[in-house]
């Protein structure tokens, strides 16, 4: 068989499996929240395989990548920042200017203090939407996001990453969640945009997207396949193969919490272990020979897709592949 850049193997089912594996469930240094049975799936991320518990959920959160660099006229940006003064119960002060780090730190500077990590745990941010337009009248909506958690996250390859808790409100109102699930923490991502209708990543200067990991996106990155570990194009194909999207029409064809064995080798074994689900490239599944639940949607446009034994895709647009293994079913938690 042809080499492949990357294999996902699915195993269907939640009893038993995470103890087949060890380190699965490895603890997040500083998260304090995980004792409070909010997340079952932090630190797993080397990048380097595991089971995960994958999501029907694409993105759960409605805000695309804005702007951070407090000096865009237009678009969806941020308009103003303040935190806290450090050391203090009371007071804030100003932002002057933010950036992200490729492992999704923010870092902050204002009135001669660097913040960064809990240091901004309270700060808050002025969001101002695209023009919209009613009755032929433009205007940008007034938003407001405020940090109210954070935790480091040391993963098992000693890359660090980090994990955030935002609410959000649009003015004269009240906080929010903003994944708005019951896992409401997320990863950032520095320069990135996902089409929130699409799913399509493309690179977005002096952006930052809020991934949250309730959703696929953000699970991506906490399982070591985010922007900063692989190219744009893997993501992209990633986030449609967790979801089983495979018309890559944001059309999920899975469940909550099916288990996902995940390994990103460079060549796939031949035979693969269980039977193929599918080949996927950056706009969906090349081919499907099982699909990853009964009654799931693999034909797109009319068309159904073909088998991987008959399909004539280029082997080449092929960047990961995943299979089911035979004797679990789907269960949700």
């Amino acid at each position: 068989m042809n080499k492949k850049l990357t294999n996902t193997i699915t195993k269907l089912g939640l009893v038993g499996a995470l103890a087949l594996t060890g380190g699965a469930c490895d603890a997040v240094e500083g998260a304090d929240f995980l004792d409070e049975g909010l997340v079952t799936h932090r630190g797993h991320g080397t990048g380097d395989g595991g089971i995960r518990l994958n999501t029907d959920r694409p993105l759960a959160s409605n805000i695309p990548a804005f702007d951070i660099s407090l000096a865009a006229a237009g678009g969806p940006r941020l308009v103003s920042a303040e935190a806290p003064i450090p050391g203090l119960l009371f007071g804030t002060i100003d932002i002057d200017s933010l950036s992200l780090t490729a492992e999704g730190e923010l870092l902050a500077d204002g009135e001669g203090e660097s913040l960064s990590g809990a240091e901004l745990v309270g700060a808050e941010f002025g969001y101002r939407t695209l023009p919209t337009k009613t009755g032929g009248a433009g205007g940008a909506a007034q938003y407001y996001l405020k940090i109210v958690d954070y935790a480091p996250m040391s993963r098992g390859n000693g890359a660090q990453g980090h994990y955030y808790e935002f609410k959000i409100k649009q003015a004269g109102g009240s906080y929010d969640s903003f994944c708005k699930v019951d896992d409401p923490f997320a990863l950032l991502l520095v320069d990135t945009n996902i089409d929130l209708d699409t799913l399509d990543v493309s690179e977005k200067i002096d952006s930052m997207f809020i991934a949250c990991t309730a959703g696929a996106a953000g699970e991506l990155v906490d399982w070591g396949y985010g922007p900063a570990d692989r190219s744009l194009e893997e993501y992209q194909a990633g986030i449609h193969a967790v979801l089983a999207d495979y018309c890559g029409a944001n059309d999920p064809q899975t469940e909550v919490g099916t288990e996902i064995y995940v390994s990103w080798d460079y060549e796939v074994e031949d035979p693969l272990p269980g039977t193929l689900e599918a080949r996927w490239g950056l706009e969906g599944a090349l081919c499907v020979d099982t699909p990853r639940k009964q009654g799931a949607i693999t034909s797109c446009d009319g068309t159904p897709i073909p088998s991987c034994d008959t399909s004539t895709h280029d082997p080449a647009d092929e960047l990961l592949a995943t299979a089911v293994v035979v004797g679990w079913s789907p269960v949700n938690p």
